[in-house]
């Protein structure tokens, strides 16, 4: 965050698709955060360079679908292809910080860097609108010795009436020698109460342990195989083909509720000694009645449009991202967004091109609901 901000994570929620045979990651993720600040970022470690994709958010809701328990009471229900990746660079000579990506994925703007010295990468990030510090150049010590790839992500709040930004989900396609989680932080980690919901598809029953061998408090909550129907539609869903997860896969879903996160190292999975089926009916019911009741907290609270998130993105110079949600927003019937769609594409702005056609599409869609304005000319 900014110097003198503050953000702090509230809950967050993983997939991760494990390929033993190509010792491949497929990591998809999503955060909620409570923060009053218009923008701030986030930084995700990976052994090797990420392809980035967005994927559909209510993966995450079919996966609640998946591990639900058996009804007690009645509850409301609440891109780039593989072929892009490579391994870290070779050191250069000198501090050096390689920015190897700049991409707008899932309206995150995300910059993908290698770097060989943990003070020159904490100066990037400065240079680049990141508050950084001592603390975090010492988080990246141990990623900078292994040649690890730090993608950093950028998310504009912007002036949004809630005090809760939620990122969409991105996928993360990467090689690794063992499936895992980014858990180690820096030494000031948020102390504060949060949830860490972790799914892993992997060819057998799994089981977490922080760095080699010390003991994880995340708890197993569901652990079953999946059909062939179950296990095809969850790729689908991550937009994956149909080889990334073995033909036969268990789902093992974890739930970590600890404060402080005890994050002196990254959390592996591997396979669990335990290889029965398991469900954890009392604790998979609290989640349900916890998630509820999330959910209409934050219905509560104020939130902003389509339209306003994508007037956001755009004042922050995500143009991309703003016609992502200006999309979304017409066809939500927000018809304002698509005179503003017009606008961009009849003139391009930032990152999007002029595109005469598309501009003259979205000006018929807002003047035939009723918009009263005049086309702009090229």
């Amino acid at each position: 965050m900014r110097a003198g901000e503050s953000v702090r994570i509230a809950e967050e929620s993983a997939l991760i698709f494990w390929d033993a045979a190509n010792k491949t990651q497929h990591f998809i993720r999503r955060a909620q955060f409570d923060t009053k600040a218009k923008d701030f970022g986030f930084l995700v470690p990976t052994p090797s360079r990420p392809a980035l994709s967005e994927v559909d958010d209510a993966i995450f809701g079919h996966l609640l679908e998946l591990t639900k328990p058996p009804v007690r009471k009645a509850l409301p229900r609440p891109a780039a292809a593989m072929d892009q990746m490579a391994s870290a660079p070779e050191p250069a000579k000198g501090p050096q910080v390689r920015v190897l990506e700049i991409v707008t994925v899932a309206g995150l703007d995300a910059a993908v860097l290698a770097a060989n010295d943990a003070k020159a990468l904490n100066k990037w990030l400065q240079d680049h609108g990141y508050s950084s510090g001592a603390e975090l150049a010492e988080w990246f010590k141990p990623y900078v010795a292994a040649k690890w790839i730090i993608t950093a992500f950028k998310i504009s709040k912007g002036a949004s009436r809630s005090d809760r930004a939620m990122t969409s989900a991105v996928r993360m396609s990467f090689k690794t020698d063992r499936p895992f989680f980014p858990y180690r932080e820096p030494a000031t980690r948020d102390s504060s109460p949060r949830v860490l919901e972790v799914y892993l598809v992997s060819g057998e029953r799994a089981e977490g342990t922080i760095g080699k061998a010390d003991a994880w408090p995340g708890r197993t909550l569901w652990a079953q195989p999946l059909s062939a129907g179950s296990r095809d539609e969850l790729l689908k869903r991550a937009k994956l083909p149909a080889n990334a997860a073995p033909a036969r896969v268990w789902l093992t879903r974890f739930l970590d509720s600890s404060a402080p996160r005890p994050g002196t190292d990254e959390l592996y999975f591997s396979r669990s000694a335990d290889q029965a089926r398991f469900m954890d009916e009392d604790r998979l019911h609290a989640e349900l009645e916890r998630k509820e009741s999330a959910r209409w907290a934050v219905a509560a609270a104020p939130s902003p449009s389509l339209l306003e998130q994508g007037q956001m993105a755009d004042q922050s110079g995500n143009v991309k991202g703003a016609v992502r949600f200006y999309v979304r927003a017409v066809r939500a019937g927000e018809f304002e967004a698509a005179k503003l769609l017009g606008d961009i594409y009849m003139s391009g702005k930032g990152d999007v091109g002029s595109d005469i056609a598309e501009a003259q599409k979205y000006y018929t869609i807002a003047e035939k609901n009723g918009i009263k304005f005049e086309r702009r000319a090229r």
